[in-house]
Parts: structure tokens; sequence; C-alpha cells
């Protein structure tokens, strides 16, 4: 239901409420947002309210928090930097309310992200993204996982595979990659981690991007997107995926929508 609709609503039918897309309100809508929470925990419960707009972390709070914690990549509001801002080059620009990847090429210097801010036609949410290399320098490929979490359960979705920095779209699709895909959505190897920065962002329904380093192991967290795309198939080769998943997220959201049931 949209944003509009809403929340000027009065009347709060018995239902599982799970706010999206918080990133791109605006002040107004955001406060109004969180008073509707308010009144669901008061009538239905806690338990109601599924990515708190009280307490949630959007995209670059979250991003902070994991820096804390060894995510290894920062990120500066680009109109409260200058030429002291301790950045590591590369970088890249985004916006915080987009779901359309970078909004720049990598840029090496300070000189080129100056360019590349003056070039853009709005300041306001802009930001300052490092780049974190997770390339495998034998092959040569750059490998994005994606997961969701659907209340208490984590349902593994798909691995992209590419040559391009900026995953969005699998370009090597052959059947070694596909039976890489395959094993992921089956093992959900990285469960925990992921369950554990759900749970560091307060979120119970998104989806997660990362990666992992090829030198470590160590899990690199892009973004956790509460309002992902569910409807568009991937490419024929990933189709037998494609419907294992929605099986999957059916069954999830089903439960969800079950946890607040009366017995």
């Amino acid at each position: 239901m949209p944003y509009d609709i809403l929340l000027p609503r009065t009347n709060l039918p018995q239902a599982v409420y799970v706010f999206t897309d918080l990133d791109r309100l605006g002040a107004a809508d955001l406060a109004a947002a969180r008073g509707l929470a308010a009144a669901v925990e008061r009538h239905l419960g806690a338990a109601a309210i599924v990515n708190d707009p009280r307490t949630m972390l959007t995209r670059f709070p979250l991003i902070e928090a994991l820096r804390a914690r060894g995510n290894a990549f920062a990120a500066y509001r680009a109109d409260q930097i200058d030429d002291t801002t301790p950045i590591r080059f590369p970088v890249f620009l985004r916006r915080d309310d987009g779901h359309t990847g970078a909004a720049s090429d990598l840029l090496p210097d300070r000189e080129a992200l100056r360019a590349a801010i003056a070039a853009q036609p709005e300041h306001q949410g802009l930001y300052v993204v490092e780049f974190a290399d997770t390339k495998d320098p034998e092959t040569g490929v750059y490998t994005k996982y994606s997961a969701h979490r659907v209340g208490d359960r984590i349902v593994a979705e798909h691995v992209i595979f590419s040559r391009q920095w900026m995953l969005r779209r699998s370009d090597l699709v052959g059947p070694e990659y596909l039976d890489l895909e395959q094993a992921y959505v089956d093992t959900n190897p990285h469960e925990a981690e992921i369950r554990a920065v759900f749970d560091l962002a307060r979120i119970g329904y998104g989806r997660i991007d990362y990666s992992i380093c090829p030198d470590t192991g160590a899990m690199r967290v892009w973004e956790i997107n509460t309002n992902p795309d569910l409807t568009t198939p991937p490419q024929a080769e990933r189709m037998q995926r494609y419907f294992q998943i929605s099986a999957m997220m059916v069954e999830a959201l089903r439960a969800l929508d079950a946890s607040l049931s009366p017995a």
C-alpha cells in the first residue's frame, strides 16, 4: 500500500505492517510513518511491526555502523566533505534514495571527485562511497550475493558474476557459474552472518547485497534494500532457480503473516 494512502488511515486492521523504502520518504512522511508504527504497536503489539521506522537503519547509517565492525569502506555526505576529509580513493557517487547503482564512474582523486559532484544537478542526498575491491585476483571476476530476510527466515536468492565492478545483472552465466549459484541457494552458507547484519540494522524484511573478499573471506555488505524486486525473472538459464526461490519466498511470507494470526 503506498504511504500516501496508508498514512491518513485511522483504522488499523489486524495485519503485519512491513515498512519499506523509508530512505525515499521526506521528513514529514517519515514522521507520519513513525506515528503510524506507534499506533500499530498500541493496537496490535510490537510483533505486528517489521522494519520499525523509529529504529531501523537506512542505507548510509548502516554503512557507518558496519564500518565500525570492520566493513572496510566509508561513505560521506557530498555536501559535508572538504579537502581534509580522509577519503580513500577511488570512490563513486551514489544517492541515498536510489536503487539504480552508482551515480558516477570510479573517481581516482579529489579533482575528479570535485568535478563529478559539480556535474550533479542536486547535491542533497548525494554520497561519496569508497570503493572496496572484491574482485578475484586470479579470474578478474566480481561476485555479488543476495539474500532475503522475511521475518525469522533467511532465503539465499542469487549470485551475480561479472567482470564489471558495478554488478546489476549477471553477464557470466556458463554452467560453472550456474552450479555455484545453485549451491549458494541450496546451502545458504552465510546465513549466520547475514542474520547478524539484519539484526544490527533492525530490519526484518529486505534483501541484502554483499560480496566475500577472496583473500580474507570477510563479508563486504553493500546495502539492504527494503523493497526489493520480487517479480522480474532472470535469464532463461537461471529460470529453474527463480521458481525455487519464488516458492521459498511465498512460504516465508505466509509464515510471517501467520505469526500474528490468533491461535
